[in-house]
């Protein structure tokens, strides 16, 4: 019954929050699918799922750890920092928070927001003080600019009626040299099928803030060549002596491992961080419908 009530979109928020609420206090083993699937879900009230993510962090179940974890890695970042919050709460839930950070499932400036870094240092993990400091050495610092401009593309894209279609082909054009949908394109960035079940905000910090969260597996390479030169990309393979990097384009770039200084990864993806400039706005669109339409089976 209290599932149901907590559950119910056609219900007003307030009382399914408290729903969410009690159903953790009577039931919290079996409280944590029902609540998992409601913050996973983007079309989703807010509220509620923000309730359940708070809900879910208080119980200090592996298994809702685990489903907090599978919420971080594709809510956007408003959410995220509640998820954040919530599991930096217990010594438990903040390693898993760390290993996230760590393995890039959770961005890392989740780690400098101040009420979350407070919680963080209340929690008595091991070695706390050198963790943060090596997940967020050299971090790239918020972008206000960046900021506005999701907000403002939301907007636009709410107010306009995108083609899915030929969003499709600019996803082709413009995206398939790196990504791969319904095993159409390159393998060379992160596959995207089901991308669209993230929502529209998430799509949004993925695609004009790509280094908000990076995966670990995609993290840019950093070569120092001996000749003074910089060269930077996703590191693909090595073939002998030659190392194979994929530059922002998805072109393959090879480089002698004999005239590499140093070699060293950074917290930047390869994507490019200035999409916004290379697609017209109203393609951008396209794209986005396209993008949202690719849900998981």
């Amino acid at each position: 019954m209290i599932a149901n009530l907590a559950g119910n979109a056609n219900i007003k928020e307030a009382p399914r929050r408290s729903a969410i609420i009690a159903l953790v206090s009577i039931q919290p083993k079996k409280s944590v699918a029902v609540l998992g699937r409601m913050l996973l879900n983007p079309e989703e009230a807010l509220g509620v799922r923000e309730q359940a993510a708070v809900a879910l962090a208080g119980t200090n179940l592996p298994e809702a750890h685990a489903e907090l974890l599978k919420a971080l890695e594709s809510s956007p970042a408003a959410m995220q920092k509640v998820i954040a919050l919530g599991l930096a709460g217990s010594q438990q839930g903040a390693q898993v928070l760390l290993d996230a950070v760590a393995k890039g499932k959770a961005s890392a400036r989740l780690l400098v927001e101040q009420q979350i870094e407070a919680r963080l240092r209340q929690t008595n993990v091991p070695q706390l003080a050198q963790t943060l400091a090596k997940l967020t050495r050299g971090l790239p610092k918020a972008d206000e600019r960046l900021h506005k401009l999701i907000a403002q593309r939301s907007q636009g894209y709410q107010s306009t009626k995108p083609d899915p279609v030929l969003g499709g082909k600019l996803f082709h054009t413009h995206c398939g040299n790196c990504h791969q949908i319904k095993n159409q394109g390159a393998k060379l960035g992160p596959q995207l099928d089901g991308i669209g079940g993230r929502g529209l905000e998430r799509l949004l910090e993925d695609i004009l803030d790509p280094n908000r969260n990076v995966d670990q597996a995609f993290r840019s390479t950093v070569l120092n060549l001996k000749d003074g030169k910089l060269v930077s990309g996703l590191f693909l393979r090595q073939e002998g002596k030659i190392l194979v990097l994929a530059d922002d384009k998805g072109k393959e770039v090879r480089i002698p491992e004999d005239t590499v200084e140093r070699r060293s990864v950074s917290p930047m993806s390869p994507m490019p961080g200035n999409f916004a400039e290379r697609i017209p706005e109203r393609d951008f669109y396209h794209l986005l419908a396209y993008l949202l339409g690719q849900q998981a089976k």
